[in-house]
C-alpha cells in the first residue's frame, strides 16, 4: 500500500511524503530537540515541538 501526504497550504505548500510500507511521521516545530520529520517554523506558537505521530 502507498501513502502520500500532501502539504496543501502554508509556506511549505506542495511538499510531499510518500511512504510504501509501514513507518512513523512526526510533524513538529522547528527547533532544538525536535525529532520531527516535518518542521514547522518556531514563530507557530500552537504546534510543540513534537506534535504529533502517525503511525
Amino acid at each position: 500500500m502507498n501513502i502520500t501526504l500532501t502539504v496543501i497550504d502554508g509556506p511549505q505548500k506542495g511538499k510531499v511524503f510518500q511512504f510504501r510500507e509501514p513507518d512513523n511521521f512526526l510533524p513538529g516545530r522547528d527547533n532544538e530537540g525536535s525529532e520531527a520529520h516535518f518542521r514547522l517554523y518556531n514563530d507557530d506558537t500552537q504546534v510543540s515541538r513534537n506534535h504529533f505521530l502517525l503511525e
